[in-house]
């Protein structure tokens, strides 16, 4: 690596190690960036990537025309390092969201449903519901403000997932998502927030990693 070189690392690693390349890099005096990609469905051949890039913002001005060359979108985290710790939190989140629609899917398919009706339901459903999340986050979670009662609280979400899951035990289906769910639901109405929006669950995360999650 010569002196005044830009090493720019696309793959997915840890942030520790890239801040460990960085360190190394610097004694020789180069730079580093990471720039993770989030890739679409049709991938890097129809430029449906998203490019998390995380570093010195002179750095980052110098490389962003060659991540625009192959890219849909480019965004700037911050420094070095955010940039992997996004990727790594969204793809966790994938895949959680993803084992929960399978026991969903395989919960109705072992009740008689046809699954290719019920997952067009569904995905209806987690379209609507995503969009209202976008709200909720910036007007709940954001703020802080987990107070607030809503239209379908907490207690009648319980309901339903209560009613999931004994289906799920009278089918012989294992739904250990679904159980962790109910679990913090029950937590969450014991601590009298059944009124509230299922938005609060978040709390319960906050308070056992002992962090708040707020607008910077």
């Amino acid at each position: 690596m010569r002196e005044g070189s830009l090493y720019v690392d696309l793959s997915s690693s840890s942030a520790d190690l890239i801040r460990r390349i960085a360190a190394e890099f610097a004694t020789r005096g180069a730079r580093v960036m990471d720039a993770p990609l989030i890739v679409g469905r049709r991938g890097i051949a129809n430029r449906s990537v998203q490019v998390l890039a995380s570093g010195g913002a002179e750095s980052y001005n110098e490389v962003k025309p060659l991540l625009d060359a192959f890219s849909d979108t480019v965004v700037y985290t911050g420094e070095l390092g955010t940039g992997t710790v996004i990727k790594l939190a969204h793809n966790l989140v994938r895949r959680g969201i993803g084992l929960a629609i399978g026991e969903g899917l395989v919960l109705g398919a072992k009740a008689g449903v046809d699954p290719e009706l019920l997952w067009d339901c569904m995905h209806w459903g987690l379209d609507v519901q995503l969009k209202q999340m976008k709200k909720h986050f910036a007007d709940t979670v954001f703020t802080g403000n987990y107070d607030a009662p809503a239209s379908f609280g907490i207690g009648l979400s319980r309901k339903d997932v209560g009613l999931a899951t004994d289906l799920g035990r009278q089918l012989d289906v294992p739904m250990p998502i679904a159980a962790l769910v109910e679990q913090m639901m029950i937590h969450a109405i014991s601590r009298g927030w059944s009124e509230q929006s299922t938005a609060s669950l978040f709390r319960l995360q906050e308070e056992a990693a002992g962090v708040e999650v707020r607008k910077r």
